[in-house]
């Protein structure tokens, strides 16, 4: 007896950005966010980091 064709297709789906990046500060320059992470760092007493996210844009966070 012959095997039935039992695959589902696949629809394909755009890439969405993650809501969460919709709460963050995005600085379009490295200067900007360092700028940013020092006020912070002054006026809250935490250490903050810069880095660069993959839409290329700089963000701050407390991580290591």
């Amino acid at each position: 007896m012959p095997r039935k064709n039992n695959k589902h297709k696949v629809k394909f789906q755009r890439f969405q950005k993650q809501v969460s990046q919709q709460n963050k500060t995005r600085y379009s320059s490295e200067r900007d966010a360092r700028a940013a992470a020092d006020y912070l760092e002054l006026t809250k007493g935490i250490e903050l980091n810069v880095y660069r996210d993959i839409d290329g844009g700089w963000y701050l966070t407390s991580k290591k």
